[in-house]
């Protein structure tokens, strides 16, 4: 086939054109396989997959055909790889490749190469690229081919493959022509069944075969072919798109052009040509890559740096490199932690990711690319990060160099697919470098051991400068010095040091007896100096001890003073005289009592508790003698001294004192009553027997017997409830008994006894005789309780009871007993008590009785006060008077006035009537009113008020008077038609200022009214000889009030006249005046 003649292939730019745009990968041809039968349909598709973006625009021959290569670029960051080429590889061509303007094409919207066979190219008939299709149907047919060569490997590439036909008319027949094209080779080797397959774009009449990666127009649409009918399988702006699979680095299209006889038809002949456009779509993933780390570190100082790398992009990534080289001067670099595929090589840090079976390097050529090389291709398209994922954390470090003032880190990433955005495949982190001063200090002592204070220290200080620069300004402090002396003065040759130069300074210091106490002297220092441009270098701090040999000592000799004594109680005064034989300070010192028969074991005091070597105190402790001791006759006491050194504890050998005492027996008793006085016959009284031992020694089996005993009744035995005693110690022993009638009457008992009780040594020792006396004196007397019933009176005359209880409170009989009234309020005779006995034994009681009548006075003062006292005599003659008892009768006051207005005449008719006022005023409460008197409340009259006259101002209750007044009517009392008087009767009830008053009472006088008028008229001129026609005549009308109330609106009517004039009614000639009746 390849020495076959063959069609012309050719390129264009990106554009529009009239021609359909076809993108197909098309493998070897299998000629033993049935097209119809291995078929790809899929669905029309406007654009390539997602992820995938095209080649720039082809170039190459300009309009006149040329058989030059057409040449384009990988997108993106692929342009600096090199050309893409697409040549014509079709032995001995004729045709052409082609991106003349007018003959442009394009597939979605952009300008794609094509292949064009002319007439002139048609091959003979039995061309083998007629291989399974019906003889019959095909006239000529020849095999063209298309080499594209891409700069790099580019993994599952899709091509994009769009055919067409044409058709001429010939003599009686008309020639059809269309084109079948393939995927023949991939990287020079021919394409096997699943070389390519279909991702998109639309069939139309074509079916593909992806055994023999093959587009031909199907043999059913064959079959139909008619000269007016052209071959197309889509139309302007969609495709078929086919992907590569695996990594290719050049493909082959072979495009099959056939021609067929038709029926002739009646259309203009056209030039029989066949088209066949493509253009290559490669993968991309925008691979971007992260990095942190610190902004400042020191010089020589550790710095971490982290490295993360996301695919941004909607594609997957076949493959990838991460380079970080550690920037120079950077020490110890090593790798923290990363995912599988990394390694730090030295100073080189390598990263890389591929599919199984496949190795990735880094393109020589670009920086953003990497190289995929696997060795079966198609493994190739496994994803190794997905769209939105991750790879990292790497986390690197190393050490900071040592000189310099920055350092900067950068990362990058390059795949194996197209980039679009590689802006973001490196990061870089600069970090900030600081001068590193340093100083180290090395602190000596001599001697290193000391035993006394005063000895004197040698201390040296070797200082050198471990940093990276000069510096000056040398200073050592004492950070830690635990001498207690004055601190070491250090003195320096020299304050400036070299980069690893060295000084030693020197310091003395003289030891403290603290220091020998402590054991040791700590110093500890530090170096400090400054560089030239203000840095500080400090040393660690650097420590010598100086050790002190410590042997701790102490002494004690212990004394008693008195060393004899004779009772419980005294003091022994006890010295203890302690030294410090060593030489280390002894502190809480302390005397302990080892051995002591006393108790309880006196408390040592010291003036010091700490001693120097060779100093010395003297304890002391005072001790009382117990009973025990003196029962016992001797006192001994052993006791050690010891301390606290720094060296540890220490104790002096013990030391002893004795004190010696001599026996003396003695028992006292003292006997009381309680009470001392009884209060009569059935009292208690309680003996005490307090018993005493006044002696030095214990007394056991205490005691007491009663010797005389004057009571009557029988005296119980005398209990103790200490049977011993120690010296000084103590019992109260005790009885109880009960004061009889006949001791009350004698005055009292007495008592007297002797105790006993028994020393140590078995010797019994009496006490001295004690007595006690207890009197039974007379006392109380009577009590009085007064009532009177009923305990309210409301009139003159009630009666009231008064009852007296006398009770007998005394402890003997009361005789003659008698009530007497002591003071009593009541006006009337007093009342006079009766006692029914008179005779009264203790605790009795009688109750005595008498009577009285109120009075009105006793009503007028409100209440009746009677106090009492009873008396009776006790029987040594003794008369006892009870306290006073009071009773009061209430009498509440209702004091009440009533009062009665009459009037006489009921009726007038005249002025100057007169009209006397009746007032009865009676007292209907229960006590005298005084001030009695009646006032009008309202009067209607016009005149001079009556004022009524009363013939006297007092009323007991039930008691009336009768008040009166006069009053004269006046003119308009009578034009009223009637007079009304309102009055009330006021008094002051007893015992208060403030008066009461009477309901208010009214009286009414009626007016007999009678009215009447007379008129008598007169004129100037009576007769006719006194006027003449013109004359003024004045008429006078005398009005009188003939009747007893006066008239209002008095007017003249004129009844009858003669007059021909006009008679005048106007005020101005009319007046009339106005007489009074009286």
């Amino acid at each position: 086939m390849r020495g076959r003649k063959r069609g012309t292939i050719l390129t264009s730019k990106w554009g529009g054109g009239a021609a359909h745009r076809i993108l197909a990968v098309l493998g070897a041809v299998a000629m033993l396989l049935t097209i119809l039968q291995i078929v790809d349909r899929p669905e029309a598709q406007a654009a390539p997959p997602a992820g995938y973006v095209s080649v720039p625009a082809w170039d190459g021959a300009d309009a006149a055909p040329s058989t030059s290569p057409v040449t384009t670029t990988l997108p993106n960051n692929g342009a600096a790889l090199g050309p893409v080429t697409a040549v014509d590889s079709s032995p001995a061509s004729t045709d052409l490749l082609d991106t003349s303007a007018a003959t442009q094409f394009n597939i979605d919207g952009q300008v794609v190469p094509r292949v064009q066979v002319n007439s002139t190219s048609v091959p003979t008939l039995g061309d083998p690229c007629i291989a399974n299709k019906p003889v019959d149907q095909i006239n000529q047919c020849s095999a063209h081919y298309v080499t594209v060569n891409l700069p790099r490997a580019v993994v599952d590439p899709v091509i994009a493959i769009r055919t067409s036909g044409g058709y001429r008319q010939t003599g009686d027949a008309c020639n059809a022509s269309w084109l079948d094209t393939a995927v023949s080779r991939v990287n020079g080797a021919t394409t096997t069944s699943g070389s390519t397959s279909v991702v998109g774009g639309s069939l139309g009449n074509y079916a593909y075969n992806s055994t023999t990666n093959r587009l031909s127009l199907t043999q059913s649409y064959i079959a139909g072919l008619a000269c007016n009918t052209l071959p197309t399988n889509a139309t302007d702006g969609s495709a078929v798109y086919l992907q590569l699979k695996g990594v290719v680095t050049s493909f082959e299209l072979t495009d099959y052009f056939m021609t067929s006889a038709l029926t002739q038809v009646t259309t203009t002949a056209a030039a029989i040509s066949g088209r066949a456009m493509f253009n290559l779509y490669v993968p991309q993933s925008d691979l971007a890559i992260t990095k942190t780390g610190p902004a400042t570190a020191v010089n020589g100082g550790l710095m971490q740096w982290t490295i993360n790398a996301t695919n941004n992009g909607a594609a997957p990534s076949h493959g990838f490199v991460i380079n970080d080289a550690v920037p120079a001067g950077v020490t110890g670099a090593s790798l923290v932690s990363a995912p599988p595929g990394c390694s730090l090589n030295g100073t080189s840090l390598v990263c890389s990711a591929a599919p199984p079976n496949c190795t990735v390097a880094q393109n020589t050529t670009s920086p953003t690319w990497a190289d995929l090389t696997c060795a079966n291709p198609q493994n190739a398209d496994a994803s190794v990060l997905d769209p939105g994922a991750s790879f990292g954390p790497i986390i690197l470090q190393g050490n900071a160099p040592v000189t310099g003032s920055s350092v900067t880190n950068t990362a990058s990433i390059a795949g194996v697919d197209s980039d679009p955005a590689t802006g973001n495949n490196t990061a870089s982190v600069t970090t900030t470098l600081a001068e590193a001063p340093g100083l180290s200090l090395v602190k000596t002592a001599d001697p290193t051991t000391v035993t006394a204070a005063g000895q004197q220290v040698g201390y040296s200080y070797e200082v050198t400068n471990t940093g990276d620069v000069p510096l000056g300004g040398l200073a050592l402090t004492e950070t830690q010095f635990t001498g207690s002396g004055t601190p070491p003065d250090i003195s320096c040759p020299t304050t400036n040091l070299n980069v690893g130069a060295s000084t030693t300074c020197t310091a003395t210091y003289t030891t403290t007896q603290a220091d020998i106490d402590r054991g040791s002297v700590l110093n500890a220092a530090t170096a400090t100096a400054s560089t030239a441009g203000g840095g500080v270098a400090t040393s660690p701090e650097a420590a010598a001890t100086v050790t002190a040999t410590r042997t701790p000592g102490l002494a004690l000799t212990k004394t008693a003073a008195p060393t004899s004594i004779s009772a419980a109680g005294q003091p022994v005064n006890y010295t203890f005289a302690v030294t410090n034989t060593g030489n280390v300070t002894v502190s809480g010192l302390t005397i302990n009592e080892t051995q002591f028969s006393g108790s309880p074991t006196p408390a040592v005091t010291c003036p010091v508790t700490s001693l120097a070597p060779g100093a010395s105190t003297n304890c002391t402790a005072t001790y009382t003698s117990t009973q025990d001791d003196v029962n016992r006759g001797f006192i001994t006491n052993e006791a050690n001294a010891s301390g606290t050194t720094t060296a540890g504890p220490i104790a002096s050998a013990p030391s002893s004192a004795r004190v010696d005492i001599a026996a003396e027996p003695s028992l006292a008793l003292v006997k009381t009553a309680d009470p001392a006085t009884a209060p009569g016959a059935g009292a208690q009284v309680t003996f005490h027997y307090d018993v005493t031992n006044t002696g030095n020694v214990t007394m056991s089996g205490i005691a007491v017997t009663d010797t005389e005993f004057t009571g009557t009744g029988m005296l119980p035995p005398v209990t103790c409830p200490q049977t011993t005693l120690l010296p000084g110690q103590s019992t109260s022993c005790t009885t109880t008994y009960t004061i009889t009638p006949a001791d009350a009457d004698a005055g009292g008992v007495s008592n007297t006894a002797t105790a006993v009780g028994t020393i140590p040594a078995g010797q019994q020792v009496p006490s001295n005789p004690s007595s006690a006396t207890v009197i039974v004196p007379a006392t109380g007397g009577p009590t009085l309780v007064k009532t009177a019933d009923p305990a309210t009176v409301t009139n003159a005359g009630q009666s009231i009871t008064y009852s007296y209880a006398v009770t007998n409170d005394s402890n003997v009989t009361l005789n003659g007993v008698s009530v007497a009234d002591t003071e009593f309020t009541g006006t009337g005779p007093a009342p006079m008590p009766s006692c029914p006995v008179t005779t009264l034994a203790p605790g009795t009681s009688t109750t005595c009785t008498a009577t009285y009548a109120a009075t009105q006075a006793d009503i007028d003062r409100g209440s009746i006060a009677n106090t009492a006292q009873a008396v009776g005599t006790v029987p040594n003659g003794e008369q006892r008077t009870s306290a006073p008892a009071s009773a009061v009768v209430d009498a509440p006051a209702a004091p009440a006035l009533e009062l009665t207005k009459t009037a006489a005449p009921q009726s007038i008719d005249a002025e100057g009537d007169q009209v006397t006022y009746t007032f009865l005023v009676r007292n209907t409460g229960n006590v005298t009113m005084s001030g009695v008197a009646v006032a009008e409340t309202s009067f209607s009259g016009t005149g001079t008020p009556p004022v009524p006259a009363c013939p006297g101002d007092v009323l007991a209750p039930g008691a009336e008077m009768t008040c009166t007044a006069t009053y004269t009517a006046t003119q308009a009392d009578l034009d009223a038609g009637t007079i009304t008087n309102a009055a009330n009767a006021t008094g002051t009830p007893p015992g208060t200022n403030e008066p009461i008053n009477s309901a208010i009472s009214e009286a009414a006088v009626d007016v007999a009214a009678a009215p009447a008028l007379s008129i008598v008229k007169s004129v100037d001129k009576p007769t006719p000889q006194d006027f003449y026609p013109g004359s003024l005549l004045t008429y006078s009308f005398v009005v009188t009030n003939t009747g007893n109330v006066t008239m209002g609106a008095v007017t003249v009517n004129d009844t009858e006249f003669t007059g021909t004039g006009t008679l005048s009614r106007g005020p101005a000639r009319r007046t009339c005046s106005r007489r009074t009746r009286r």
